[in-house]
């Protein structure tokens, strides 16, 4: 579990932070880290390199703009669709607006309540959290954890992953989304055998490979996508399909 908070006020994001903390530590949960974030721009700016399941603690007013959080919260959406997105204000009146920017959150705290109850709330976020990633243990989920990045993804969203052209990015290209980040293609392809290397600077996920366009040398994925394939390559691919 990553958990990131978006809050401008540093007396509420601490209190925010430490609350976790502690509830963290006295329920013995597994959290990577905690992220806090004082400016949306700052949050915004990891997003490429978050993946599925972060959690989200959004303030809805920051820096003096009253939906920026909302905002925000579309904009992680867009990214990560299967982040968890938690309210934490004193915005009462926006709940309704919520809906309407179809950011699906799980929970609206009012952060002007007692210690108590607050902490309380925080904690029946997380509890439904880990329970939710307990029922679900059929999920073939594909992780990658390196001091530069760190994302998880449902194996079956993977369509492929391309090297970026003059940097050492990588970008992973999936049904929904796309995460660039820093790494090496032969760790990737060695991670999992599903993964084939069709070319130098692509691996495919055989498990969307919907066909073999030998004349022009691409694979053809799920969401007509392309990848290049060498032509030495060609045979060994047909005989893993």
């Amino acid at each position: 579990m990553h958990i990131n908070i978006l809050e401008d006020s540093i007396i509420q994001q601490q209190r925010l932070r430490q609350y976790l903390e502690e509830l963290i530590q006295e329920n013995n949960w597994l959290c990577h880290d905690i992220n806090t974030y004082s400016r949306s721009e700052q949050l915004l700016q990891d997003l490429p390199t978050k993946g599925s399941h972060d959690v989200y603690f959004l303030d809805i007013e920051i820096k003096g703009s009253d939906k920026k959080g909302l905002h925000v919260a579309q904009a992680i959406r867009n990214k990560d669709p299967y982040a968890t997105i938690i309210f934490v204000t004193t915005h009462s009146e926006f709940i309704a607006l919520t809906f309407q920017y179809q950011v699906s959150a799980l929970d609206f705290i009012d952060k002007s309540q007692n210690c108590e109850a607050f902490k309380e709330r925080l904690k029946k976020c997380l509890l439904h959290i880990l329970s939710q990633n307990e029922q679900e243990p059929s999920l073939d989920l594909f992780k990658y954890h390196t001091a530069q990045a760190h994302f998880q993804i449902p194996f079956q969203d993977i369509l492929y992953f391309e090297t970026l052209s003059g940097s050492r990015q990588i970008v992973l290209v999936a049904k929904h989304k796309r995460i660039a980040f820093n790494g090496k293609m032969q760790d990737i392809e060695n991670m999992d055998n599903r993964f084939f290397r069709s070319h130098r600077g692509f691996i495919v996920n055989i498990d969307n490979i919907e066909k073999i366009d030998k004349r022009n040398k691409v694979v053809v994925v799920r969401n007509h996508a392309t990848c290049l394939i060498s032509r030495r390559k060609i045979k060994a691919l047909e005989l893993l399909l």
